[in-house]
């Protein structure tokens, strides 16, 4: 007998062989393992999320392994070939277990509900897809599962789990029911006012656990955050606030100092592990570093004289365009983190001669919704603060990429392309607002009336498909895969708070107040959540909420106005400000100021020829109106229905 026969016969005798899962391996016992029948090694057989594997479980009486992993996470390739490819790790696997396998940037609703901290992450679960929790008080919601960086740790756990839940199976089966209870009825919320009177707390809240020697958030692992920078520079820009001005510095200081950021190539890796912006994760995700051309852009607003952001946003958006940029106008979603051929560890600890004889890392190009989107932002702010128009053509072809290959009228924006080039995966409330915002921002730079009719039916899907009785919006799931806590919806407060934030906007852009209820609606129900926000997680809010606190801002422009003046107007620091591009006179209206036109509510400042002046303009149109007849009536002040009507 040859000796691929003789793996076999021996594999046999230890497995019942069970119907070929692909050409190259076989299902073995029942199922939790398969043979490779290329090289006669067992290794974990992972199945999809579906209600038919827990299904599975349950008849099987197996708790379920859930692994969530990401396709360029270097992490997760270590841990797969040291820890997950041990044959002890697969005997016991397919012994205990039902293993489930789950790519979390193509499942972020899923990722969100289950992942404690971030990939890669193995999660246990009950059969029926509820988390198996530790010992103790139900309100900790701690569950179990983690990174494991051996197979000797990782079979012990293993072991002890699968011990608890023979022994233990009611107990924790009832816990798994008070904690489903309990979010069910967090889940739950009732109508209210914007709660306008809490903005001094919310703001304070934004603050907490700033780091002003170091930068962002914590003394931990730091991630780029662009919501919170982009708050500090709006609150700056309207009151002399030196200590939000501070941290804003300190932030794009520290990330651009910081092993973080890539000085040799350009763009920044997915998140750092210490406090000073160190020992990366080292993919360079598009996602992220389009947090961080808005963060940059952000900061360099607030200190214009700083060339060391200015360098480091220049940097960012070359990686964008020399590296991740294809000809069809997307993005690459990532450059590899992960090992394999060269090992991008080695490329990226090296200098720029060093690196001269490697490989660089390879790309992952599946086009992504939502990354698209913030990249496209981010390219358009970083071009109107730079004024460089390749920047800003690169993020409009990214927002026609999108409008291709992504969205479909009537039915929102799909999540991504599968290998075949088909969308899937309709209905993440992450992709419906990012596309929707950079769909307003590229309106409001270009003024196609296409762009504005796709934002509103991307707007009129979500308020169809996605929106609950209280006003928000969640992500949507389908029957097939509502198992666990997959079961109750997720109100994500950061996406819904952006979503009444794009409301505004495109009631001020349509002059439409209903839009203008929406984001209301959605702040109204999230106000008792206030006291769980902090830090960068309220800074969406936060800016919503001041932004309903405010009148409405519009910068006026005519169409041919000058580049410049647009691209001030565009990154104009007031809450849900918008530039309303007029092409021409309409019939019984005025004719279009040679500048710009700056509202604030009913009053109107301009017209502004000098871009470098919108800002004192805004500050001039916030004043209140003086008596009709009395002081401060300049010529160069009109009331708004003279601009609008």
């Amino acid at each position: 007998m040859g000796r691929p026969a003789l793996v076999l016969a021996l594999t046999l005798a230890l497995f019942s062989l069970m119907a070929p899962a692909t050409a190259d391996a076989a299902r073995l016992d029942d199922g939790g393992a398969e043979l490779d029948v290329k090289t006669g090694q067992i290794r974990i057989a992972w199945r999809s999320w579906s209600r038919e594997t827990f299904e599975l479980a349950t008849g099987l009486r197996r708790p379920v392994m859930l692994y969530l992993r990401a396709v360029d996470c270097r992490l997760c390739l270590v841990m797969e070939e040291s820890v997950l490819a041990r044959a002890s790790v697969v005997r016991n696997v397919a012994r205990w277990f039902v293993p489930v396998v789950v790519d979390a940037d193509l499942r972020p609703d899923l990722a969100a509900r289950y992942v404690v901290g971030t990939v890669p992450t193995l999660i246990f679960l009950l059969p029926n897809g509820e988390p198996i929790y530790e010992v103790g008080d139900a309100s900790s919601l701690e569950r179990v599962g983690g990174y494991f960086t051996s197979a000797d740790g990782l079979n012990g756990y293993m072991r002890q789990v699968v011990t608890y839940f023979d022994v233990h199976g009611q107990d924790l089966a009832r816990k798994a029911r008070e904690v489903g209870e309990l979010e069910q009825k967090l889940g739950e919320y009732d109508p209210g006012p914007v709660p306008v009177g809490q903005l001094e707390e919310l703001i304070a809240r934004t603050r907490e656990g700033l780091d002003f020697t170091h930068g962002g958030y914590g003394r931990g692992w730091k991630f780029i955050e662009d919501d919170s920078v982009r708050l500090f520079r709006i609150l700056a820009g309207e009151s002399d606030q030196p200590a939000l001005r501070r941290a804003v510095a300190a932030t794009a200081g520290g990330m651009l100092a910081g092993s973080i950021h890539d000085k040799v190539d350009g763009g920044f890796h997915h998140f750092a592990t210490t406090r000073e912006w160190g020992v990366p994760a080292l993919e360079k995700r598009l996602l992220e570093n389009g947090r961080a051309l808005r963060l940059l852009t952000s900061a360099a607003m607030l200190a214009p004289d700083d060339e060391t952001i200015r360098a480091g946003l220049r940097d960012t958006a070359r990686f964008l365009l020399a590296v991740l940029a294809r000809e069809d106008g997307t993005l690459a979603f990532s450059q590899q983190g992960s090992l394999g051929g060269d090992d991008p560890g080695t490329y990226f600890q090296s200098d720029e001669e060093g690196r001269e004889s490697l490989r660089p890392p390879s790309l992952v190009i599946r086009p992504l919704g939502e990354a698209l989107a913030m990249a496209a932002m981010g390219l358009m702010e970083a071009g109107a603060l730079l004024e460089d128009d390749k920047l800003e053509e690169s993020g409009l072809a990214a927002v026609d990429s999108i409008v291709r290959h992504l969205y479909t009228r009537g039915r929102g924006v799909a999540r991504y392309l599968d290998e075949s080039g088909t969308p899937r995966l309709r209905g993440i409330l992450a992709d419906q607002v990012a596309v929707l915002e950079a769909l307003l921002m590229a309106f409001q730079v270009r003024g196609l009336p296409g762009d504005l009719e796709r934002a509103l039916d991307i707007h009129a899907f979500c308020r169809a498909n996605l929106r609950r009785p209280a006003g928000l919006f969640v992500d949507r799931v389908s029957n097939a895969e509502a198992v666990g806590k997959m079961r109750r919806p997720r109100i994500h407060r950061g996406l819904n708070s952006r979503l009444a934030l794009a409301s505004f906007r495109l009631a001020s852009l349509t002059t439409t107040p209903a839009w203008r209820l929406v984001g209301e609606q959605i702040l109204g129900a999230l106000r008792r959540t206030i006291p769980l926000m902090s830090g960068a997680h309220a800074a969406p809010y936060t800016e919503a909420v001041l932004a309903a606190s405010l009148p409405p801002v519009r910068a006026v422009l005519p169409a041919d106005a000058g580049r410049a003046l647009r691209r001030a107007a565009l990154l104009l620091p007031a809450a849900g400000s918008v530039v309303i591009l007029r092409g021409g006179p309409q019939p019984g209206s005025a004719p279009p100021a040679a500048g710009a036109m700056i509202c604030v509510g009913e009053r109107c400042v301009g017209p502004v020829v000098d871009p470098g002046a919108l800002a004192a303009a805004l500050r001039e149109a916030r004043q209140p109106l003086p008596p009709p007849g009395g002081e401060g009536d300049t010529e160069g002040t009109r009331s708004g229905s003279e601009e609008e009507e």
